[in-house]
C-alpha cells in the first residue's frame, strides 16, 4: 500500500510542514508597534553616533592642520638656517681661495 500512495503521502507531509511553518511565524511574529519602536530606537542611536563621530573628525582635522602648520614652520626655519650656513660656507671658501 505504501508503494502505491507514497507520492500522495509525501505531498501531504510537505503541505503540512509548510502550513506549520507559516502558522508558527504568525504566532511568533512581533507586533507592528514593537517593530516600529525598535526601528526608531536603532535609527536614533545611529544618528547620534554619526554626529559624535563628525565632531571627533572635526577635532582631529583641526589637530592635523595645527600639526601641519607647525611642520611647515619648522621646514621654513630649517631652510633659512641651511641657506645661512651655506652662504657663510661659500663666503669662507671665496675668502680662502682669494687668500691663496
Amino acid at each position: 500500500m505504501l508503494a502505491k500512495y507514497w507520492k500522495k503521502i509525501g505531498l501531504f507531509i510537505l503541505i503540512f510542514a509548510c502550513l506549520w511553518n507559516i502558522t508558527s511565524k504568525f504566532v511568533k511574529r512581533m507586533s507592528f508597534n514593537d517593530s516600529l519602536k525598535s526601528t526608531i530606537k536603532s535609527k536614533t542611536e545611529e544618528i547620534l553616533n554619526k554626529d559624535n563621530n563628525e565632531d571627533d573628525e572635526e577635532e582631529n582635522s583641526q589637530t592635523t592642520n595645527n600639526n601641519y602648520n607647525k611642520q611647515q614652520e619648522n621646514v621654513r626655519e630649517n631652510n633659512q638656517n641651511y641657506y645661512q650656513n651655506n652662504n657663510g660656507n661659500n663666503q669662507n671658501q671665496q675668502n680662502y681661495q682669494e687668500n691663496q
